[in-house]
């Protein structure tokens, strides 16, 4: 069983608690492509937290396609209740390198016309034996057509260490025009957060 993503919102004046949950959360993505759901670490793994914050400023295209990635593991997050409109959720991370990969696309369909060609295969008699005839036909099918509006994407590569609260605040503007920002979150006396950016993935060995 794994735990549901607690909404970050009332979380930016104190130190979120990792094992928040809230009820009724429903994994509303529509993913593009094949990609193994993320396991959360148990509460007892060393961990920080990462709230991912989506944020769509405009809405050119009747569906959305979300896809959030954590080291191409995916977080399923849902859509914003209103386009345009934001998103958000705190999720505890690992302490190793991470990489960070989210997707937008907004699409229609259409349909469209499509000529397939097709064979059939009769029998007739020939003399003392049984013959078969193949005929190539042609015939018009309808069928659906995907039609991207807009897309756009990010990466950005994070260091997470144990205890962190980071934010990964993502912006969707346009097609081809978005932004990916990862911050570490510093609790201060008055419940604030100073903001600094994210430790990069410990370095490679030689």
């Amino acid at each position: 069983m794994h735990r549901l993503l607690p909404s970050v919102s009332g979380l930016a004046g104190r130190r979120p608690r990792v094992h928040a949950v809230v009820a009724g959360v429903a994994a509303a993505v529509v993913v593009v492509g094949c990609y193994s759901p993320y396991v959360l670490p148990t509460e007892n793994e060393p961990h920080a937290l990462v709230k991912i914050r989506v944020v769509y400023h405009d809405h050119p295209g009747p569906e959305l396609s979300q896809l959030i990635l954590i080291n191409d593991e995916r977080i399923d997050i849902p859509h914003p209740p209103r386009q345009p409109g934001e998103i958000a959720r705190a999720v505890p991370v690992r302490p190793i390198a991470t990489r960070w990969d989210i997707r937008s696309e907004f699409f229609h369909t259409i349909t469209v016309p499509r000529t397939e060609t097709y064979t059939t295969t009769s029998s007739y008699p020939c003399g003392n034996s049984t013959c078969t005839r193949t005929e190539t036909h042609t015939r018009t099918v309808y069928v659906q057509q995907h039609v991207t509006d807009a897309a756009c994407s990010q990466v950005v590569d994070q260091g997470p260490v144990v205890g962190g609260i980071y934010l990964l605040h993502y912006d969707f503007f346009a097609h081809r025009h978005c932004s990916l920002l990862c911050m570490r979150q510093w609790e201060q006396p008055d419940g604030s957060f100073r903001q600094t950016p994210c430790e990069p993935p410990p370095a490679k060995p030689d």
